[in-house]
């Protein structure tokens, strides 16, 4: 697939480079506005397009295993929004 190295082909990177793509990955798409409490649906196929973007992005600045980082960081970004709470925005108090 488009040539990017796997890990099974023995490019498994050490851990610093997990530790940062990963830590990146938290802050730049902002998970934590997938998880509100008032957002206005409970699941958004778009934030999850976002996400998966942001980790291609990345992956150009900080390299890390491709497709292996954006499955990973579709999969989170799906079920942190599935496992979160919702309430609707009409039901919320401000």
């Amino acid at each position: 697939m488009l040539g990017w190295p796997r890990i099974t082909d023995g490019a498994n990177p050490p851990i610093h480079v997990y530790v940062a793509f990963f830590a990146f990955l938290f802050l730049l798409p902002r998970w934590w506005r997938q998880t509100e409490y008032t957002r206005g649906t409970r699941m958004s196929l778009w934030c999850v397009m976002v996400s998966v973007f942001t980790a291609w992005l990345l992956h150009i600045f900080w390299w890390f295993p491709q497709p292996i980082g954006m499955n990973c960081c579709g999969v989170i970004a799906l079920s942190t929004q599935l496992a979160s709470p919702g309430c609707r925005p009409a039901n919320a108090v401000h």
